[in-house]
């Protein structure tokens, strides 16, 4: 609970901490890599990996995210919005290969593909009032997950006293 309401009233210093967390995430991924290309035993296979630069791409941007969060947590919202639209108009071309396939629903394919379209120009154009406002969604959601769970514990209590007598 105290995680939902520091997300929702405190959505800058969330996304910062957030950063600081995938930062950290980041830095295990690429010692994975590294522990996995150092475990690789055939040197055919060495020769066709990419878990060294896996591994040390991953160990840089893991620190970059730690050290600059705040240039990383405005930028990051950018490099979503174009992630969205990057798969937005892989969908649309989904959609236009479906056309002429019978009961294939190609439209809401169409539709919700030109809408993430939308959606990732929002987070481009907009990318830190986009971060924030997702960070304070996802603290009301949170904190509302967080009161479901505390009714139903009651619910259960009570429930189970009565059951008692």
């Amino acid at each position: 609970m105290i995680l939902a309401v520091f997300l929702f009233f405190k959505p800058a210093e969330s996304l910062q901490f957030i950063m600081i967390i995938f930062g950290f995430l980041l830095i295990v991924n690429g010692l994975m890599h590294l522990i996995s290309y150092f475990n690789i035993k055939s040197n055919e296979a060495r020769l066709f990996s990419y878990e060294l630069a896996q591994a040390i791409i991953a160990i840089v941007l893991g620190f970059v995210f730690i050290i600059n969060t705040t240039l990383v947590s405005s930028i990051f919202p950018f490099i979503i919005g174009i992630w969205i639209i990057i798969e937005s108009i892989s969908r649309l071309q989904l959609a236009f290969n479906l056309r002429d396939i019978p009961n294939s629903k190609w439209s809401i394919l169409l539709v919700l593909s030109i809408f993430n379209f939308f959606i990732g120009l929002v987070f481009i154009f907009n990318p830190f009032k986009t971060a924030e406002a997702i960070t304070t969604v996802c603290g009301a959601l949170l904190a509302l997950t967080e009161a479901i769970n505390i009714y139903e514990s009651f619910t259960f209590l009570i429930r189970f006293k009565s059951d008692k007598k």
